[in-house]
């Protein structure tokens, strides 16, 4: 006797086709892409905490130390007057900010990626450091000239269409904004490339994240939920503006809360560079 089976018929629900099981499936990869990037990003940070401090607090003392000088210095007592400063206090500003941090940044990418572990007494790449200075300027002139051209165009399409709803406007600038965000964030791809001396830094990290958009605008979304909160903390009042020493708590607050976001910051950057350039896998635990 013959056994002859019977199969049925495929059963399928309206709308899950293969086609939406695959979209289903690519928007779920993206997602979990970018919270598997943020998450390697921070255990980076906390596997690697010894080396990090080692990095990180010679240049943040030096840093302290230059606005101490500069707020407590007869000729820079402008800044508590709240008069303007002068030509040269801003570039000694502008140098106690860019050094130290630039410093701290090409030392984390190169121990990361070049596996380069650092002393207390840091090493100081100048070369390096001189590659990414250049490389974060040019980054920041293409994404000014994006951010004016983007939202001058968004402005002329608000106005030439006579809208009055500010939700709109709101919703329109909103999305504008967050596209400059991308586009900063892929751009900043380079930095790391740039402190491990990699050729045409831009070029290469514009061709890595290409076809990625959807995973960077998440990755931009995460990092400005991080930033509230830092933000929040820097705004509470911390005591009199009268007082040199409330003065000088509420920078120190501010210093140390923007070294907490740049250094994780440049986690998602260095974890960016490799994964997307250098094919490196994505830790899931310490």
């Amino acid at each position: 006797m013959l056994n002859i089976r019977q199969t049925r018929p495929a059963f399928r629900l309206p709308g899950h086709s293969a086609a939406s099981r695959q979209r289903a499936k690519l928007h779920r990869g993206w997602i979990m892409l970018a919270i598997g990037i943020l998450k390697h990003a921070f255990l980076q940070i906390f596997g690697n905490l010894r080396q990090l401090l080692h990095i990180v607090l010679l240049p943040l003392v030096l840093q302290v130390a230059g606005a101490l000088l500069l707020m407590l210095s007869p000729a820079t007592h402008t800044l508590v007057d709240s008069a303007p400063p002068s030509l040269f206090v801003l570039a000694l500003a502008a140098a106690f900010i860019l050094f130290p941090m630039t410093w701290a940044a090409v030392n984390w990418h190169r121990y990361i990626l070049l596996n380069q572990p650092q002393p207390m007494l840091p090493s100081l790449p100048l070369v390096a450091m001189l590659r990414y200075f250049g490389t974060s300027l040019l980054v920041s002139l293409l994404v000014i000239v994006l951010a004016i051209f983007v939202l001058t165009m968004t402005r002329i399409v608000l106005v030439g269409s006579g809208t009055r709803s500010a939700i709109l406007a709101m919703g329109v600038t909103s999305i504008a904004v967050l596209f400059v965000a991308v586009i900063l964030f892929r751009l900043s791809t380079a930095l790391p490339a740039a402190a491990v001396g990699a050729s045409k830094p831009i070029r290469t990290a514009w061709k890595a994240t290409s076809g990625h958009g959807s995973t960077f605008l998440l990755v931009v979304l995460m990092m400005a939920a991080l930033q509230i909160p830092l933000s929040l903390i820097e705004m509470l009042p911390m005591g009199s503006l009268d007082s040199i020493f409330s003065i000088i708590f509420d920078l120190m607050v501010s210093l140390v809360g923007s070294w907490v976001y740049m250094i994780i910051v440049l986690s998602v950057l260095t974890t960016l560079y490799g994964h997307f350039v250098e094919n490196r896998p994505l830790r899931t635990n310490l």
